[in-house]
């Protein structure tokens, strides 16, 4: 591949320049590209004022072969990047010449093929220069004559639609369109300088590199098709144009295949990620693409942005970032989508001076987009779906816990299609990164660490408190990215495999501290044998004991409930335990304050489990804890267990467990739901919970009751059971009284057998 600095004339010189028909329209001469068209053309007349060299990156493409050299016929440039400069340089060249009153024989090298109308423009442009020259003269003197104000805004276009070879149709034509509009933005910065700037010789200080391609991966065809349409600039197409221009301008010869990367080897990796959809879809497909490239240049901003600024909370906004060197009150400051920002609202920092400052910065973009497959690859060979059973072999993998991006394959995915990446999975991604740059050969187990550093960045949901954590990380990123950045330059101890085994459960999610202390948890100080001991019996008991029996261990060895959070109906709620709570009541939280559920769970798996009549003894009956235990499979769902209940002496009977997670759920007394269960099982009657057979949204004692169909209702009055019969035989009674020496519940049923049996209730 042969690379050159050359001038738009020393190029219409050696090639006559084509745009091929099934490019798209000239762009920069489009309304929404009005900042981006300002800026590009003030930089070509301070260049031109001042006689120095602005280089306009790489412009490349097709060379074709004229079929008769001989006749002078000169061989065809086909551009297949950089159309929209060479074109601007055109009509820059035409402009000089005009004020110049001169024709340039090159002019007539460059022509458009979008449209005939395009092509027949450019061709009359070309060959009345000087006659052109003549009427705006003319036409400059009227307009000074008359006294008319803004006159360089738009004299130039309207003087060129009132020729005689300006056909009225071609205004229909968007290239003309642009054109146009170009050209009276050039007319009104040319007005800024004295004309003795603005020499055909000092055109020549305006440069590009040539890259003339003959086979660079994506074929002519596809590149050619991928500006084959005629829409309003993309996101992708302004940051594009600014983000070369910053390249240029920051780091000059070091960063010059980026621009050609980022639309042929790059666009071609990214072209090959989307989702093939068809020969017709190739342009959607193109433009994905593209829209991938951003999110993930995004997403590196968005990492070296917090990296840079470790006080920074979480205020990186992409709207916010811009091109300009300085504080964002230059007016030149533009975000990148190429608009000007409000000053207010932009920060110094937010300038991509500022986010790329080293060469180290632009060198960690260079290297996702060199080695995007690789890292693509590899984040779906170590990251995984967290473990269901403590010991499930994941082989050597870190777990990963995020619901919607429970694999490397997903993570990487969520990056690239800027999809549910949350803050808290966004460091994984760029830890693995940079330890895939520098080749790290203990990747994992840092991946690891950071892994279970960020799960450790939480807090209890103000809603839902009892239930479920909400990360902390997106309320200081800059901390926690630079604390990740320290994991993964700094040495890092291996820990023991068992240790391994529960951090990758969802139940620790990373965080042994509760069973091991904080030491031990973090690998500072080895696991001695009784260490290990207990982990080998938690394995155990929580792979493979039901929920409502490691509760009744809990209770035995005097976790009393004292887990609260948040209310329901104006009362605290307990947690005790549940699938989906064990991470919770597991880990860490809220400064360690319930150090007493600590002390059960380390003795229940220091000791392993005993049985239901032990646990059982250690309480009477008119002890609540009694009958959690002895009934803890009716009390107790699996999924999850939350209870309120009254301080009140009268009311030990009023306990009710909440329906679900919900803030406010409905509610079912225990107690008379196990009746319910044991009538049924035992006495063989119909019963249901209520009038309805559903839980109540009250913590009203009258508002829960049990019906016998066709007998009797039962509720709880003044810690007893209250039956009302449904005939005439008997009257509303007290059946069963709770007390020290006798299981209420077991009470009441041998009652109830024995009124059902004498007299036929």
């Amino acid at each position: 591949m042969d690379t050159q600095a050359i001038s738009f004339k020393a190029l219409t010189q050696k090639y006559t320049i084509k745009i091929p028909r099934i490019q798209r329209d000239y762009a920069q001469g489009r309304e929404n590209a009005q900042k981006i068209r300002e800026k590009f053309v003030k930089d070509l007349f301070e260049s031109l004022k001042n006689d120095k060299t602005l280089h306009l990156q790489f412009v490349y493409g097709s060379v074709k072969n004229a079929p008769d050299k001989n006749n002078g016929e000169k061989d065809e440039f086909i551009p297949l990047d950089g159309q929209q400069r060479l074109t601007t340089l055109y009509l820059l060249h035409w402009y000089i010449a005009m004020q110049n009153n001169t024709t340039e024989s090159y002019l007539a090298n460059f022509t458009y093929e979008t449209r005939s109308s395009s092509r027949e423009f450019c061709k009359a442009l070309s060959e009345n220069t000087q006659k052109f020259y003549q009427a705006m003269q003319e036409a400059l003197a009227q307009i000074q004559e008359k006294k008319k104000s803004k006159s360089n805004e738009t004299i130039l276009s309207t003087t060129i639609k009132d020729q005689a070879w300006f056909l009225p149709f071609w205004e229909q034509d968007p290239t003309i369109q642009s054109m146009l509009t170009m050209l009276d933005s050039i007319h009104t910065e040319a007005s800024k300088y004295s004309l003795d700037t603005l020499t055909l010789e000092r055109l020549d200080r305006l440069t590009f590199s040539l890259i003339e391609l003959r086979d660079f991966g994506l074929d002519d065809e596809l590149y050619i098709k991928m500006n084959a349409r005629g829409a309003p600039l993309s996101e992708w197409e302004n940051f594009k144009a600014a983000f070369e221009g910053f390249l240029g301008e920051k780091f000059g010869e070091d960063c010059k295949e980026i621009s050609q990367k980022l639309d042929n080897e790059w666009l071609e990796t990214l072209f090959n990620y989307v989702k093939y959809q068809g020969e017709e879809k190739q342009m959607e497909r193109i433009e994905t693409a593209q829209s991938y490239m951003l999110n993930i240049i995004k997403y590196l901003c968005e990492m070296l942005y917090y990296r840079a600024n470790e006080n920074e909370k979480s205020s990186f906004d992409w709207d916010k970032v811009h091109f300009s060197q300085t504080e964002s009150n230059n007016d030149e400051a533009k975000s990148s989508q190429g608009k000007i920002k409000d000053s207010t609202q932009t920060q110094n920092i937010h300038s991509m001076y500022k986010i790329f400052e080293t060469q180290e910065e632009l060198e960690i973009l260079i290297y996702v987009f060199d080695n995007f497959d690789k890292i693509k690859d590899k984040a779906a060979d170590i990251f995984t779906n967290f473990t269901t059973k403590i010991g499930n072999k994941v082989g050597d993998k870190v777990c990963i816990f995020d619901t919607k991006n429970e694999n490397g394959t997903k993570l990487f995915a969520a990056m690239v299609q800027d999809e549910y990446l949350s803050k808290k999975d966004a460091p994984y991604l760029f830890a693995l990164i940079s330890l895939m740059k520098k080749q790290d050969k203990n990747k994992i187990d840092k991946l690891r660490e950071i892994r279970n550093y960020c799960e450790k960045q939480r807090k209890l949901d103000t809603r839902n408190r009892a239930l479920l954590y909400q990360s902390t990380i997106k309320d200081d990123m800059g901390t926690h990215i630079v604390e990740c950045v320290k994991i993964c330059d700094n040495d890092i101890t291996t820990k023991d495999e068992i240790m391994r085994k529960f951090e990758n459960h969802r139940y620790f999610k990373g965080d042994m501290r509760l069973l091991l202390g904080e030491n031990k948890a973090n690998g500072k100080e080895p696991l001695d044998e009784n260490d290990k001991a207990m982990l080998e019996n938690a394995k155990t008991i929580l792979n493979t004991t039901p929920t409502h029996r490691i509760i009744s261990h809990l209770i035995y060895y005097e976790f009393n409930g004292d887990f609260g959070r948040g209310t329901t109906y104006g009362r605290t709620r307990f947690l005790f335990g549940s699938t989906e709570a064990w991470h919770i009541m597991l880990t860490q939280n809220d400064g360690n304050e319930n150090s007493g559920l600590a002390e059960a769970f380390k003795a229940m798996f220091k000791n392993g489990l005993i049985s239901d009549d032990k646990l059982r003894e250690k309480f009477v009956s008119n002890e609540w804890q009694y009958y959690f235990i002895k009934y803890s499979k009716s009390f107790f769902k699996e999924n999850h267990n939350l209870f309120i209940w009254s301080n009140e002496e009268a009311s030990q009977l009023e306990i009710y467990r909440l329906t679900d997670i919900k803030r406010t759920p409905p509610l079912i007394n225990p107690f008379l739901w196990t009746i319910k269960e044991k009538i049924n099982e035992i006495l063989k009657l119909q019963v249901k919970y209520g009038a309805e057979d559903e839980a109540v949204a009250s913590t009203e004692a009258k508002e829960h009751f049990i019906v016998i169909t066709g007998k009797c209702e039962i509720r709880c009055e003044n810690n007893s059971f209250v039956l009302t019969p449904f005939n005439d035989k008997r009257k509303k009674e007290r059946v069963a009284t709770l007390n020290d020496s006798t299981d209420i519940i077991e009470t009441l049923l041998t009652t109830l057998q024995a009124i059902f049996i004498k007299e036929n209730l």
